[in-house]
């Protein structure tokens, strides 16, 4: 058996792992609630949702940001492929609204807003959805932060829904702006891996 200084063993412990999160308990309270009801369930933010994406063919590149949601649509065809990427799942209304435009099943929607989800696949008729955290370490602390980021893969698209703005996913737009690597060069299926990737 391996043992543990007294002062690592506390080190381990201050990560908060094993104390009780406010989102936790704000989930257990919304237990009785049907499933597929959307309720926020994680730190609470004031700042507003950022809406990015882009389409792309091997030749052609569309950047769009603060679109509205019918004009993100329009760029959903057959002919190229989408990324939509919100930064802020505490809007409600605006997920809700993403979600039907997406025909994301009420499961998904809450899924996305329910950042105490332990990450997982599942897999619906017109799309696959996979929920993971994403750890980071807080500069000012130095404590390791937890968010949950979603990805919804249809077709022709990709969407990425995360709790805050971070550019932890610049490296892949990066590639996508400048034609590097092989992102371009395939389907949404590989922009899909290649967020998972990064």
């Amino acid at each position: 058996m391996r043992r543990f200084s007294t002062s690592r063993l506390q080190k381990v412990l201050s990560l908060n792992f094993f104390k009780p999160k406010p989102e936790i308990e704000k989930a257990s309270q919304d237990a009785h609630l049907p499933p597929g009801t959307m309720v926020y369930v994680g730190r609470e933010r004031i700042e507003s949702p950022v809406i990015s994406g882009c389409s792309f063919t091997t030749t052609e590149l569309l950047e769009f940001q603060d679109q509205s949601i019918e004009e993100m649509i329009s760029h959903v065809n057959n002919d190229t492929v989408t990324w939509v990427n919100i930064d802020g799942i505490h809007d409600i209304g605006l997920v809700n609204e993403i979600s039907d435009r997406f025909n994301l099943h009420p499961l998904t929607r809450e899924d996305i807003v329910n950042t105490t989800q332990l990450p997982k696949i599942e897999w619906y008729e017109d799309y696959l959805y996979l929920n993971l955290k994403m750890f980071s370490v807080k500069e000012d602390t130095g404590k390791i932060d937890v968010e949950q980021v979603s990805l919804v893969l249809g077709p022709k698209f990709v969407m990425s829904l995360q709790e805050k703005t971070e550019d932890v996913l610049e490296p892949v737009r990066e590639r996508i702006r400048h034609g590097r690597g092989q992102v371009r060069k395939h389907q949404s299926d590989y922009l899909f891996y290649a967020l998972l990737d990064v």
